[in-house]
């Protein structure tokens, strides 16, 4: 199932797909619904993205995202 171009998923798909999804949610630029029966949905969306909806005020975040570069080199 999807909604507006969002592939929906349970928490078991999640755990065994975790690379694949991983690479579709940053590669691909394509979000994802964790559905879980009990508790809140989650989504999950790559920095990327997040930062083109949601325009980052927030120091922490900017903080976040300059830590995860460096730790990549």
């Amino acid at each position: 199932m999807q909604i507006k171009n969002m592939k929906i998923i349970t928490p078991t798909e999640f755990i065994r797909n975790s690379k694949k999804i991983f690479k579709m949610v940053t590669e691909n630029e394509e979000p994802v619904i964790i559905h879980r029966q009990k508790g809140e949905d989650l989504v999950l969306v790559s920095l990327k993205k997040w930062n083109e909806q949601y325009e980052p005020n927030d120091d922490v975040l900017h903080g976040y995202a300059n830590e995860t570069k460096t730790e990549k080199r």
